[in-house]
């Protein structure tokens, strides 16, 4: 875990960790927000071995 000020400066220091270690991100599944519901109930079950990505607009 990694706890940083907000801010973009320290945005780009994590930004720039992640790039460098090489770390990727696990997208488990992505819900568009008419089911955002959904996507909060599957997160609540804690099963997750991923992101849950709820999408704002266009295709998901």
């Amino acid at each position: 875990m990694l706890a940083v000020q907000p801010g973009a400066k320290a945005l780009q220091t994590v930004t720039d960790m992640i790039v460098e270690s090489g770390a990727r991100l696990s997208i488990e599944r992505t819900f568009p927000l008419e089911q955002a519901i959904d996507a909060l109930a599957h997160h609540g079950e804690g099963r997750s071995l991923g992101k849950i990505v709820v999408a704002m607009g266009g295709s998901h």
